[in-house]
């Protein structure tokens, strides 16, 4: 018996069908979505805010108005960037709302969705700022500062003083959140306002002190004005704090003044924690940007002293500029060839 291949060739033909998968073809798993924009019609509504669809200032909504014919329609405007509109397809522009209704295939409400970020620049980041105070001994404060000297994010100085607090080592003396935009100043203010003499004027009739009053507040006032990077994630942040750690206290003040008269005014003492910083962090991420002793401390015996961190955390959240609202079956020739 002559063999067809020499014995060379059969082993080489032998190592190719063993292979796996070799000469056949792969196992293509099928896309749910493959048909869903040639046979799916949604209508989204995009929020423009307080800009407008360029050159679009008519509406195929009835109206009793006439139209000026020198504008472009949303739909016109939307095809002219080079948007396709199938049978039933349609595109209402809302100037007094600054909002954007669209009928269209899956397809090309993505292809929208690109062309309304390019209008407005992208999409309208939210920046969540958290401002947390901490008290916890002196020990476990100059442990935790350790922790934060190496690196421009504090998480795990941060975490361990948490820690300290569900262990009940450490306690949160004040939380404020405040939501703000890149560009925007946002102010938090708690607590209760108290009157204080600010300052003192002359009255020469009676050659005597006159106080004057102001309003001060007494709690945690929270002052950030944040922008952010290109990249949306790095945060630059001017920010001011001030927090009373402890209630007021009145004292009596004695001013001499001439030939030997004196005037005596009750006055209030304040015990307040301040920062004022510019700091540049990364969404997620949290940085120690105080820490306080109160000078009457300063003769505490080693375990007794206490002390009060500051932390700053940043998040960024882009929420969705459009919402779907409904979704039905498109109408037969609805198709975006």
């Amino acid at each position: 018996m002559k063999w067809p291949f020499r014995p060379a060739a059969w082993l080489l033909l032998l190592a190719l069908m063993s292979v796996p998968g070799l000469g056949q073809e792969k196992g293509k798993k099928p896309d749910p979505f493959a048909e869903l924009p040639d046979t799916k019609m949604i209508t989204v509504e995009y929020s423009m805010g307080s800009l407008i669809l360029p050159s679009s200032g008519r509406t195929t909504e009835p109206s009793n108005e006439q139209p000026d014919p020198t504008q472009k329609s949303a739909q016109e405007v939307l095809e002219s960037y080079g948007i396709h509109f199938p049978k039933g397809a349609k595109a209402d522009y809302n100037p007094a709302a600054g909002s954007l209704r669209v009928t269209q295939t899956i397809n090309n409400v993505k292809d929208i969705d690109g062309i309304i970020d390019s209008i407005l620049g992208g999409g309208w980041t939210l920046i969540h700022i958290e401002l947390r105070f901490i008290s916890a001994s002196a020990a476990d404060a100059e442990r935790i500062a350790d922790l934060a000297r190496p690196d421009f994010r504090h998480d795990a100085a941060y975490q361990d003083a948490l820690s300290l607090v569900e262990a009940g080592k450490a306690e949160v003396l004040s939380t404020t959140h405040v939501v703000a935009r890149s560009g925007q100043r946002s102010l938090s203010e708690s607590g209760e306002e108290i009157l204080a003499i600010s300052g003192f004027k002359w009255d020469e009739r009676p050659g005597r002190l006159v106080p004057e009053f102001s309003k001060r507040r007494v709690g945690l006032t929270f002052e950030v004005d944040p922008v952010t990077g290109r990249d949306e994630s790095t945060i630059s942040l001017n920010v001011s704090v001030e927090h009373h750690y402890r209630p007021p206290v009145s004292e009596p003040m004695k001013v001499i003044l001439s030939e030997g008269n004196e005037q005596s005014f009750l006055h209030h003492r304040f015990f307040a924690d301040k920062v004022i910083c510019h700091v540049t962090m990364t969404s997620g991420s949290t940085l120690l940007i105080g820490r306080f002793r109160d000078g009457q401390d300063k003769d505490a015996k080693p375990g007794e002293a206490i002390e009060r961190l500051a932390f700053l955390t940043v998040n960024t959240q882009k929420p969705p500029r459009r919402r779907v609202i409904e979704a039905e079956n498109a109408k037969e020739g609805a198709t975006n060839e």
